[in-house]
């Protein structure tokens, strides 16, 4: 887990659709985001979430301006002050669609996490963001090598330009 989580020393901003935009999460849930707090992330309250919500769509569409941007710069945007001085800004999220702009590509060190019960909850959820997005995106499936019928069962399900098996795309 804390290989797939890895932030390095420095963050891309312009983080595109190879890399992590959106996590779906099941099981070990809590210990996740335990590690991507060691790491420098930042999980927005609700209000955070909603002054940076605010700020990441213009028209339905990526703001131009928070693409690349870092997240003093976000944080600058949106009117917060934020401490500790985050690599990452995570909001969790329920939703997907209009109503909900964390499940949109952001092409900024914002990333939305989902939580799921089960392997097919995560598999439909990220079907569903996919259709949302747009075809031509990538999908990053984290899971011991001896999972076949899940690897299968993604393959066949999410449909994006590419699937990444086992490798581990920082952020």
């Amino acid at each position: 887990m804390r290989e797939c989580i890895h932030t390095g020393e420095h963050i891309i901003p312009s983080l595109s659709c190879p890399s992590l935009n959106i996590i779906i999460i099941y099981g070990a849930q809590q210990q996740v985001k335990q590690e991507f707090a060691r790491r420098g992330a930042h999980f927005l309250n609700s209000t955070e979430k909603q002054a940076i919500a605010g700020i990441l769509l213009k028209d339905g569409h990526i703001n131009p301006d928070v693409v690349g941007q870092s997240v003093p710069r976000l944080a600058e945007f949106a009117g917060l002050s934020l401490h500790n001085h985050p690599k990452l800004l995570i909001g969790e999220a329920s939703e997907v669609g209009s109503n909900e702009p964390f499940s949109n590509e952001k092409l900024c060190p914002v990333l939305a996490m989902y939580r799921v019960s089960t392997f097919d909850e995560a598999v439909t959820l990220a079907e569903q963001l996919v259709e949302w997005g747009g075809p031509g995106h990538t999908s990053v499936l984290y899971t011991h090598p001896d999972n076949r019928s899940r690897i299968a069962q993604f393959e066949s399900v999410v449909k994006t330009a590419r699937v990444l098996m086992y490798v581990f795309v920082c952020v």
